[in-house]
């Protein structure tokens, strides 16, 4: 990053920074008594004062030590002007004046970005900030004048603001500015520098008072587009001093003013309006300058971004045999299959074909793919946009889609042989079903049979032996019979047909003759039953028989698998237009991992044991719940026990009813 004199300078040490200072305000000395040396004789107000810019410079120098500064300069215009041969009241007066304008205009610079000059919006602030400073000075040196000497406070005000502002405008930016100058342009400089200074010495030359004032204006605008704000401000400066000097010496246009406060004026406006100008058309160029090269590094970032995607992209407009290609990238080059002269001069038919059937389209753009020569799918998405001179462009992005769409063929192929395999798995379940049903049912006639003569042969005079044997055939042909039974239901419930409606029965009822049926089964086991309470009313079903035959399997189940001395419990419950059964024990529980899969058919607990079971009287309660419009769920933690949780709804269409407020019986 470049930096301008005042950063340059406040970047050194404090003793170096001293040093340059310090030489400044010397140098201020100097110009100061030459241009009181220069004052026209009775004059109160110098011709023009180059101190003021110097001084602010070395303000800014100084950062937060512009006081200090103003102070010093303060002191030393005072020196001068006494030294000069003004009085001393008047030579401190001035002085003092000298240094507010200063540290005011220095104060005023550093604020906001600070005390530069890169953009047209820094030069317009900066020659504010110099007028606001010139009439700060022309005003107090028109009191002091009037004050002191009782001169003329507009004809002090008119000759004391230009002098200064000029001052500010020709010598402040030079410390301001940034230097662009290459090594290059030196040549060219010279030969501008040159042309400049016989152009000054043309117009402003001791003898010449040829009207051409505007002649160098031209070759300072050479400078400042070409060189930059650096050189500009260096030039301006050095017309200032050698217009000054060669004016003061009768040369020049303005010499020619009969009135000495009139040239001094016409001088000013001179310096004022050149630099000036000079100074915001430097600016406008740099700011420009700074532009296109922001622009040009924008340009060759895009372009290394389309050189280096991956998304093929092609730019064309129309004409009158087809569409122009404007610019495209390497990736489309490799995704068409053709070389850059092909692409440009001869662009697949079809392709063209379709570029110019979708350039129509009502919301201007358009979506869809394109296959190549070589078998490739291309997804393209195209858009339009004004071009030059009002002709359309059309954008083509072009995305090799080949990869993707053979894997969603293959998906869908293999989406349509897993539809195909769950569709053979079904019917071979449905078969599988009739079989296990047709065999069940075909089963119960001779077990039925073995049964009867079993019990034919029990009422017979039989050895213990002979008992023992008929025992174990008797046991085994329940069993046998209680496995094909719930086969036969839950064959039944899966083909829908297993659920039937009758009369409506009061659900207590149920709970209660399911409760009272098993007993005695729970008593042979040394198990307790019951319901301590329920909430259920005059709530009836239509479904008693599958709501007992989900009580029945659910106690059944808590029973067998609780000890001795344990307890099986019925809780009943109504939550919003929800019944919920619940039925505990407080056996060995399920492990909580088990709980989802033992709903499931042939499933047992890995607690069952050596207790007997086919692992179907849960599948038929899920299957009987379901039925009714239900779900179920386990709870158990493994050690102590487990609860089964049924909720159906009460809802006429699944046959439960009451007709009134439910109240809590005991």
């Amino acid at each position: 990053m470049k930096h301008n004199l005042v950063q340059r300078v406040g970047a050194l040490g404090n003793a170096q920074r001293a040093i340059v200072i310090a030489s400044l305000v010397a140098v201020i000395g100097v110009v100061g008594s030459l241009s009181l040396h220069l004052t026209t004789p009775g004059s109160n107000i110098a011709v023009w004062w180059p101190a003021t810019g110097l001084g602010i410079a070395a303000a800014l120098f100084a950062g937060r030590r512009k006081l200090i500064v103003a102070l010093a300069i303060a002191i030393v215009t005072s020196v001068v002007a006494h030294a000069g041969g003004k009085p001393v009241d008047f030579a401190i007066a001035g002085g003092v004046i000298n240094g507010i304008e200063v540290w005011s205009v220095a104060t005023a610079l550093s604020l906001g970005r600070g005390p530069i000059i890169a953009t047209v919006r820094d030069a317009g602030r900066f020659l504010l900030v110099a007028l606001g400073g010139g009439i700060l000075f022309g005003l107090m040196a028109a009191i002091v004048v009037w004050l002191m000497v009782g001169g003329d406070f507009l004809a002090t005000f008119v000759a004391a603001a230009p002098s200064h502002l000029s001052a500010d405008i020709l010598l402040v930016p030079i410390v301001l500015v940034t230097w662009t100058l290459r090594r290059t342009q030196l040549g060219e400089l010279a030969i501008q520098t040159l042309i400049l200074f016989a152009v000054i010495c043309l117009v402003f030359w001791p003898g010449h008072g040829l009207p051409l004032a505007f002649l160098p204006f031209p070759f300072l605008i050479w400078g400042a587009k070409r060189f930059g704000l650096g050189v500009a401000s260096l030039q301006i400066a050095a017309i200032g001093i050698l217009a000054f000097v060669f004016t003061v010496l009768g040369g020049g246009p303005f010499a020619l003013v009969a009135e000495v406060t009139q040239t001094a004026t016409a001088l000013q406006i001179f310096f004022v309006t050149y630099g000036g100008s000079t100074l915001v058309l430097g600016a406008l160029t740099a700011e420009r300058e700074v532009m296109v090269r922001r622009i040009a590094a924008s340009e060759r970032q895009l372009r290394g971004a389309l050189a280096s995607a991956q998304i093929g992209l092609l730019v064309v407009e129309p004409t009158a045999l087809g569409v122009r290609v404007v610019e495209t990238n390497p990736a489309l080059v490799d995704l068409l299959g053709l070389d850059e002269s092909q692409l440009v001069d001869d662009l697949p038919r079809d392709l063209v074909d379709k570029l110019l059937e979708i350039w129509p389209t009502d919301n201007g753009s358009w979506l869809g793919e394109w296959d190549t020569a070589d078998s490739r799918r291309l997804g393209v998405f195209a858009s339009t946009s004004p071009g030059r001179l009002d002709v359309p462009l059309l954008t083509v992005q072009f995305v090799d889609i080949t990869a993707r769409v053979a894997a969603e063929n293959a998906l869908a192929n293999a989406l349509a042989a897993e539809q195909a395999a769950a569709s053979t798995l079904r019917e071979l379940n449905e078969r599988q079903d009739r079989l296990v049903a047709t065999v069940s049912h075909e089963l119960r006639t001779p077990i039925a049979s073995i049964t009867g003569f079993a019990e034919e042969l029990a009422e017979g005079d039989l050895s213990e032996e002979q008992s023992t044997y008929l025992a174990v055939i008797q046991r085994n042909a329940k069993r046998l019979l209680h496995l094909v039974n719930n086969l036969l239901k839950l064959a039944e419930l899966d083909s829908g047909s297993a659920v039937q409606e009758s009369a409506p029965t009061p659900l207590p009822d149920v709970v209660s003759a399911t409760i009272q049926d098993l007993e005695a089964t729970a008593r042979a086991k040394g198990v307790s039953i019951g319901a301590p309470s329920w909430v259920l009313g005059t709530l009836t079903t239509t479904h008693p028989f599958e709501l007992s035959q989900i009580l029945v399997n659910l106690c059944s189940n808590a029973i067998k698998f609780t000890p001795e001395g344990g307890s099986v419990t019925v809780d009943t419950s109504i939550e919003e237009r929800t019944v919920v059964l619940r039925v505990s024990d407080t056996g060995t529980g399920i492990p909580p991992e088990e709980l989802h899969s033992v709903l499931e058919r042939f499933t047992r607990s890995s607690r069952s044991g050596s207790v007997a079971g086919t692992g179907l009287g849960l599948a038929i309660v899920v299957k009987l719940v379901e039925a009714l419009g239900g779900d179920i769920h386990l709870e158990s933690d493994g050690t102590t026990g487990t609860t089964a949780v049924v909720r159906l709804p009460i809802a006429a269409e699944y046959g439960m009813e009451f007709d009134e407020t439910s109240v809590a019986v005991s």
